[in-house]
């Protein structure tokens, strides 16, 4: 088993394709935390956002994409459609209908 606070890159997830070997990326741990604390999955899913210390400890992804703020799932680039930043670039989290986190 290999446990990382981020994710893995697409070469390290080939490398342990159909080996006897568990990737485990923060959000997979942070869930399985959650699971533990809170006893179920479903008041795991209540609460996403890790502690502060988890946060900061998960700035950036070896994909080169930043982590989310709030889950530290992967982020993907997004254009505001609407509102006063319309047209501008940002980052949004993967997990957008659960997880709003957002980095410029």
């Amino acid at each position: 088993m290999v446990v990382t606070t981020g994710s893995f890159t697409a070469d390290a997830t080939a490398f342990a394709n159909g080996k006897p070997i568990w990737l485990m990326d923060g959000p997979e741990l942070w869930q399985m935390v959650r699971e533990v604390q809170c006893g179920t999955k479903e008041q795991a899913q209540t609460n996403l956002a890790p502690p502060p210390e988890v946060r900061h400890a998960v700035v950036m992804n070896t994909t080169s994409s930043p982590a989310c703020p709030l889950c530290a799932s992967l982020i993907v680039r997004r254009t505001a459609r609407r509102g006063v930043n319309a047209g501008s670039v940002f980052w949004g989290c993967q997990t957008f209908t659960v997880c709003k986190g957002v980095r410029n």
